[in-house]
């Protein structure tokens, strides 16, 4: 067989086996856009907002920090406080009360050993000025 006739009878049947590609071979049904929230779910996010109907948007529905107060999320609302987060009052603990109306005081920290109130807490003050890299409350 002679190579000759070969060669254009192979490239009529690969240029006749080409079409165009439309690149949506891999697309089975219309993509659709997830919903960004679940329709009338709360969330604190500085203010207290609630998701739209359709799950799209998130809008505002109480401004708390306006009123000079903290989004308390598992109150659904805005209070002085969130219920059982504790904060220091000089070196004395406080504890948010179950309504987020009030501050119970706890604990109050030693400073003549060295401890002191720091987010919350009764905290060795050396070891958490290595924790947050200074040199506040720690004499070197």
């Amino acid at each position: 067989m002679n190579l000759r006739y070969l060669t254009p009878g192979l490239a009529l049947a690969l240029v006749s086996s080409c079409r165009y590609d439309k690149s949506d071979r891999w697309t089975i049904d219309p993509v659709t856009e997830k919903p960004l929230c679940t329709p009338d779910a709360m969330r604190c996010n500085g203010a207290l907002e609630r998701c739209d109907a359709s799950g799209a948007s998130w809008s505002v529905v109480d401004d708390c920090p306006a009123r000079s107060l903290v989004c308390a999320g598992p109150l659904g609302r805005c209070a002085h406080c969130v219920p059982g987060a504790s904060s220091c009052n000089g070196e004395t603990v406080s504890t948010c009360n179950p309504d987020g109306e009030g501050e119970t005081p706890g604990m109050t920290c030693d400073t003549t050993r060295g401890i002191g109130c720091r987010e919350g807490g009764c905290r060795a003050l050396c070891d958490y000025a290595r924790q947050v890299k200074s040199n506040v409350g720690c004499e070197y």
